[in-house]
This record gives C-alpha cells, sequence and structure tokens, in this order.
C-alpha cells in the first residue's frame, strides 16, 4: 500500500492500512475496557443514587451541551485539512478555542438560573456553573489533541483515554459512597480535563502559538457551518431530556437518562471510533477519489456487520442483565434499554457519511441536512414524551434514527457513485441476521430462571447462530472481517 507522509515532527511513516487498522483496534481495545468501566460505573452509582440524581444531571446537561457544541465548532477538523503546515495553524486554533470556551462558561453561568427556575431544580445552578469552569480548561488540550490526530497516533489516544476514564469511575463512585449525589458525576470533571492538557502538552512539547489574528477569519469561515451542525446535533441529542424535563419529573428524566447511556454504549463505541480514525485517512485520500470510495464501503460494511449484532445482543440481554444488577427501581429503564439499542444502531453508518463529508471540507452541506432533520426530531419527540413519557420518547427516538438516517447515507454516498443498492442492504442484512439470531437466543434462554445462565445461553446461542448466518447469507461481508482479522495478525507478527 502506498505510504503518505507524515507532518512535521510525527512518527515514522509505516502503511496506511496498517496504521488505520492497528489505531482502529487499539480504540476499540480501549473502548472495550471504557464499556466494561462504564457498566461497572452505572452499577456502582446506582447504589448510592436515585434516579433524580441522574435526572437533575440530565437536565443539566441538556443546558451545558449546546454551549459546549458552540465551542468545539469543527475548527480541528479545519485544521486536521491542512495537516502539512499544522504548527502554522496551531496558534490561531489555540487562541480561537479559548476564547470561545470562556465566553461559552460565561454565558452558561449566567443562564443557568432561568433553566433552573424553569425545571424547578434550584441545583443547576452549582452543577451548571461547575460544568463551565471545565470548559476553557478542556480548550487548553485542543491543540495537541489534534496534532496527535494528524500523526496517527490513535494508540496513544486511546490508552489515555482509557486511563482517563478509570480515573473518572474511581472517582465518580468515591463521591456518590460519600454521599455527594448528583454532584458526584460532575466534580471530577474540571480536575480530568486539567490532567489531559498538561499531559498532552508534555506529549507532543513545546510549539508557537502565536495568534496569527489575520487567519482567523479564514477559520471562521470554514468552521461557521460545522458550529451550526454541531449545536443542532447538541439540541437532538439532549432533546429527550429537554421535553422530559418539561413534561414529566426528575425520577422519569433520570431512568431515560440511565437508559439512555447504557443503550448507546455499542454506537459510540463502534462508530465513534470508526469515525476518529477514518477522519484523517479519509482527508489523505481526497485526492483520490476511487480509493476514498472503496475505504469508505469497506468501513461501512464493518461498521454495520459489528454495531447490529451488539445491539440486538443488548436488547435481547437486558431483562436478564438488568435484573440481576439493578433493583426494582430502575426495573422502568428496561424496556428503553431494548428499544433505544436497537434504534440507535441504525445511527451509525452516518457517522462514516459524516466524517466523509467533513474530510472533504463539505461542512455546509452537512448543516443542511442537520436543518431538515432536526424539526423532524422534535415533530416525533414532542408526542412521544407526551403521550407515553421516557418509553414514548425511546419509542420516538429509534423511529427518527430509523427513518432519517439511512436516507442520510445514501444522499451522502451518491457523491462516491454509491447507489442505494450498495447502502440499503449494509442496513437490512445486518439487521435481519442479528434479529433472527439473537432472537433465537432469546428464545433458548427462557427455560433459564437464573439471569445469569439465561444471559449466557442468549449471547452463546445468538453470537454462534450469527457468525454461521453471516457467513452463509452475507459472504462479501464475511470476508471483510476475516480481513481484518488477517491484517490484526500481520500486525501482532
Amino acid at each position: 500500500m502506498r505510504e503518505v507522509p507524515q507532518p512535521p515532527g510525527g512518527p515514522r511513516t509505516v502503511g496506511l492500512g496498517r496504521r488505520v487498522i492497528g489505531g482502529l483496534m487499539s480504540s476499540l481495545a480501549q473502548n472495550a475496557v471504557a464499556r466494561v468501566l462504564s457498566l461497572l460505573n452505572q452499577l456502582l452509582l446506582v447504589l448510592f443514587l436515585k434516579p433524580a440524581d441522574f435526572g437533575l444531571v440530565g437536565l443539566t446537561y441538556s443546558i451545558t451541551a449546546v454551549a459546549t457544541a458552540a465551542v468545539n465548532i469543527g475548527l480541528d477538523d479545519v485544521i486536521l485539512q491542512r495537516r502539512h503546515a499544522l504548527q502554522l495553524w496551531a496558534g490561531s486554533l489555540f487562541w480561537i478555542s479559548l476564547a470561545l470556551s470562556t465566553g461559552a462558561a460565561i454565558i452558561v453561568a449566567a443562564v443557568s438560573p432561568i433553566f433552573a427556575h424553569i425545571y424547578d431544580a434550584p441545583n443547576i445552578v452549582g452543577l451548571t456553573c461547575l460544568i463551565a469552569i471545565q470548559m476553557p480548561i478542556g480548550a487548553l488540550s485542543t491543540v495537541p489533541a489534534t496534532i496527535l490526530r494528524a500523526q496517527l497516533r490513535f494508540s496513544l489516544l486511546a490508552l489515555y483515554t482509557g486511563i482517563e476514564l478509570a480515573a473518572q469511575v474511581l472517582m465518580t463512585v468515591g463521591l456518590a459512597w460519600a454521599g455527594c449525589g448528583a454532584w458526584s458525576l460532575v466534580i471530577p470533571l474540571p480536575v480530568l480535563v486539567t490532567v489531559r492538557a498538561v499531559i498532552y502538552w508534555i506529549i507532543i512539547g513545546s510549539i508557537p502559538l502565536k495568534p496569527r489574528v489575520k487567519r482567523w477569519r479564514f477559520l471562521f469561515r470554514n468552521a461557521s457551518s460545522s458550529s451550526v451542525t454541531r449545536m443542532l446535533i447538541a439540541l437532538i441529542a439532549q432533546g429527550g431530556y429537554l421535553i422530559l424535563g418539561l413534561i414529566a419529573d426528575k425520577s422519569v428524566v433520570g431512568i431515560y437518562y440511565f437508559a439512555f447511556r447504557l443503550s448507546a454504549q455499542p454506537l459510540w463505541v463502534l462508530a465513534g471510533n470508526f469515525a476518529n480514525v477514518l477522519f484523517p485517512v479519509f482527508t489523505r485520500m481526497n485526492k483520490d477519489l476511487d480509493r476514498q470510495r472503496s475505504a469508505t464501503l469497506r468501513a461501512a460494511t464493518n461498521l454495520s456487520f459489528l454495531v447490529m449484532p451488539l445491539a440486538f445482543l443488548q436488547s435481547a440481554v437486558a431483562p436478564s442483565v438488568m435484573t440481576l444488577f439493578f433493583s426494582q427501581e430502575w426495573a422502568p429503564s428496561i424496556p428503553i434499554v431494548q428499544i433505544l439499542s436497537v434504534g440507535l444502531a441504525f445511527d451509525a453508518l452516518s457517522w462514516i457519511a459524516e466524517t466523509l463529508l467533513r474530510s472533504r471540507g463539505e461542512f455546509r452541506r452537512i448543516m443542511h441536512y442537520t436543518l431538515i432533520q432536526t424539526p423532524v426530531f422534535f415533530l416525533l419527540i414532542t408526542p412521544g414524551a407526551w403521550l407515553g413519557g421516557a418509553t414514548g420518547t425511546a419509542v420516538a427516538v429509534g423511529a427518527f434514527y430509523l427513518i432519517t438516517q439511512p436516507i442520510f447515507v445514501c444522499v451522502t454516498l451518491r457523491r462516491l457513485n454509491l447507489a442505494p443498492r450498495d447502502i440499503i442492504p449494509l442496513y437490512v442484512l445486518p439487521t435481519l441476521l442479528s434479529g433472527i439470531a439473537f432472537g433465537l437466543g432469546y428464545v433458548a434462554s427462557l427455560p433459564f430462571s437464573a439471569p445469569i445462565a439465561a444471559a449466557a445461553v442468549c449471547t452463546s446461542v445468538g453470537c454462534s447462530l450469527y457468525a454461521m448466518l453471516v457467513a452463509v447469507f452475507a459472504p462479501a461481508a464475511w470476508s471483510e472481517l476475516r480481513n481484518v482479522l488477517a491484517m490484526i495478525s500481520r500486525l501482532r507478527s
């Protein structure tokens, strides 16, 4: 495979495919650990926190998420497109990020009393201000993180993320045990972002950080569309909490918040890492559309045939696992986890499609798609929450991703001459095979009354059947997965 040059200060160049697979596997390994840690964190937190505590945190994040999105306007992606001159733009990125995050922190702190009154939750003021404090501190790590991404040092980023998550779990659970309630989920944030900034700067060393104010307008011109897009995506991500907070009490919001975080794990683990690894790779292929098309289709195939079975497995074992580990007060979250696990899986391929557009600098096109999707989301979520509470919200969210995201992916990938007939099977076939395999696995687990035995039977039967079904009915996808495994084997040798 043709080798590509590295930015100044980067590690020794190796084959792009090997670097991508190595980085992806490191990220996935880190996130496998992250998933275990996240589950452990949830198991321990429910021993000390109530649904109302989770609801209070969910409402707080619904306020701060939009401001955070306004700060993270995609300047790092714009800079990555100039990777050969990255250090020349680093100063502008640093000072813009710091200025925006400081302004957002001030605005968030100022409006927090208004939302505290709307939601009748006085503690929102303190929680919101604490999250605001970490915004400008977090901006300090933007430049070094961007440089590490440009150098394709995904293994290093994955390792640090895993360590940081472990520290967050220890701090959060310790504070919850000490009786800090909802505060235990927020207090660790300023500490962790401070440590991250220090360590990242130590890793990359000293670089010039001249403001170069004259260049700011070029960055803002490219990032303005990205800013709008990220704020709209934040509205969609937090929409369930925003609407539920107006209709239901904090306990209902807490049930939904808890269930959403559990059910979204397969999507965050797989799609998030595919997107992070593929963006700098796609930027290197912008002048080679055939290669970019092949890489996109292969990534979409692998992601779809990985995320769908995980989503169906999670939905199938949710009753057993949650009955085993969680108390009865969390039982209402079981159907929500089942619905969201499958519904959110239909969002996976849109991460790749959006990453492709970002790598090509088509931020305005992403904004246009998001402007269409946002009102559709709220038209679905509002009656869902009003009529069905947390469960109705979950149904509406699942319907939104099922309806809108395949359309977005098909429209986007047409730019690479990939027709709907190339994309639709990546939704239909994994869904059918996963549904059959884990549906039968669930049926096989019914005679077992012990939750742990039922979960084990469902997992083993479902995974075995899924592997056989993919090998028989989707040989091309099976071959792609085998190629990835073969490349991993060569990386180890």
